[in-house]
């Protein structure tokens, strides 16, 4: 199996472990839903928004590059943890005392960590190849 494959596999049960069962079960905090109604405008916009972005990013790396691999991809992982801080900085800008901003840092945390493996998996593969 790919290393990077299996490390993603981790890297979610762990976030699973921590966002779940720590977050939820032990500290209380309930992740909020995508789509909430009563939100302010600009942040609706920007999820809108990120959601068409991200499905171009896909559909124009599946298109247009024939050798698809992770790092091609990077963009995208970008696009996602940016998408997360700002819903993380809108949550806790709504409602500091309920803490469920925590689970949108908990994944702009767990997808730079993977953006930090995916391109130090690149840059060992080459500067291992002859």
């Amino acid at each position: 199996m790919d290393p990077i494959v299996m490390t993603a596999l981790i890297m979610i049960v762990l976030y699973i472990a921590v966002g779940q069962f720590y977050f939820r079960i032990k500290l209380g905090i309930k992740p909020r839903g995508f789509v909430l109604s009563g939100r302010n405008k600009l942040f609706e916009f920007i999820d809108y928004a990120m959601v068409f972005l991200a499905f171009g990013l896909l559909i124009g790396l599946n298109v247009y590059d024939q050798e698809f691999n992770m790092f091609h991809a990077l963009p995208l992982y970008i696009l996602f943890m940016i998408w997360e801080m700002i819903k993380g900085f809108e949550q806790r800008r709504e409602d500091k005392q309920a803490k469920t901003y925590y689970h949108e840092w908990l994944a702009v945390a767990f997808i730079f960590l993977f953006i930090l493996i995916v391109v130090i998996d690149k840059v060992t593969a080459n500067s291992l190849s002859p």
